[in-house]
């Protein structure tokens, strides 16, 4: 895959776009890249995702908000799902009063070639979001582009959309969030130091660094994981807390994992963790002897888990099929 940049100086021949944020890069938004990636075969054409960094609420100041992708995994995403290019825009206020005929003409007429525009059923572009279905279909015909809009995508009724799929993770609904994400929800980070008491319960962790994040952070909670390291899957159980049981009056959000049958140094290395299933609350126990029995307890549960699922090994080779 490649990766274009704003500041890039790169003009495609012929292209295939669709464009938006993309994130989560979902069930609803794969449907949409599935129709780019066939209909740029076709075609002959280059498959290009375009899409924003930062994320323009966050750049529009729209309230308080989260991603549910960092950049970083919006890419590995696209990556894995084998799109060909994706153009990263850097979204600003300024380029925000571009009008819907503008980013046509500047960014994907000139330097993209478009042939082909496939947008989501309610998506809109341009200053003030401007550019709705019917102001790009007067676009097309004036430029001599194809317009393809892509129907919503529903499981159970209900219309996948990021903001449901943010809800369903802080209010602790993994297998829901899950299910329209398509994946299990990943997060990436690097593993820090850690005060080191799981190693002297006897189960080490990889502490992840979270101090800075801006995407959302499931429900605290013991969950069963995969762990991702250096293309190596490893199964695990993760725990998002304030570490209650230890009495430190801890206010900042924590994060760990117990990677089963691992006991390599990952200090500043960068994990992937996979979630695959909600376990219980974190919860606050009379002593580290009973803390210890419980994480115990967490493990078996996790691979009990795992051999029930075994759809869930899918995930070293189809990540979007691991679920199915």
């Amino acid at each position: 895959m490649k990766i274009i940049q704003s500041s890039d100086n790169i003009f495609l021949d012929c292209s295939v776009v669709t464009v938006g944020t993309f994130d989560g890069v979902h069930s609803g938004h794969r449907a949409v890249l599935e129709y780019c990636k066939q209909l740029s075969k076709s075609n002959n054409c280059q498959a290009v995702v375009y899409t924003f960094f930062p994320h323009p609420r966050k750049v529009l100041g729209k309230g308080e908000f989260k991603n549910i992708n960092s950049q970083a995994e919006k890419i590995y995403l696209l990556e894995k799902y084998g799109i060909e290019y994706v153009f990263i825009q850097e979204f600003s206020k300024e380029f925000a009063q571009k009008t819907a005929q503008e980013f046509i003409e500047e960014h994907l007429l000139k330097q993209l070639s478009l042939k082909d525009l496939v947008i989501g059923y309610d998506h809109q572009f341009g200053k003030d979001r401007e550019g709705s279905f019917d102001v790009l279909k007067q676009l097309a015909l004036k430029y001599h582009f194809n317009l393809h809009r892509i129907d919503a995508l529903q499981i159970n009724t209900i219309t996948i959309s990021s903001t449901k799929i943010r809800n369903a993770l802080e209010n602790g609904n993994l297998y829901e969030a899950n299910k329209m994400l398509g994946y299990p929800y990943i997060y990436m980070a690097k593993v820090i130091d850690g005060l080191k008491i799981g190693r002297k319960l006897g189960f080490p962790t990889a502490n992840l660094d979270i101090s800075e994040s801006e995407k959302i952070i499931p429900m605290p909670g013991v969950y069963a994981v995969w762990v991702d390291i250096n293309g190596h899957f490893y199964k695990g159980v993760l725990n998002i807390g304030y570490r209650p049981t230890l009495n430190i009056s801890q206010k900042q959000l924590s994060m760990e994992v117990h990677i089963i049958d691992f006991n390599d140094n990952l200090y500043d290395k960068v994990i992937t963790v996979f979630f695959m299933e909600r376990l219980r609350d974190d919860i606050k126990f009379d002593s580290l002897d009973t803390l210890k029995k419980h994480i115990e307890k967490d493990i078996k549960h996790a691979l009990r888990l795992f051999e029930q699922h075994t759809i869930w090994e899918n995930i070293k080779s189809n990540l979007f099929h691991c679920l199915d």
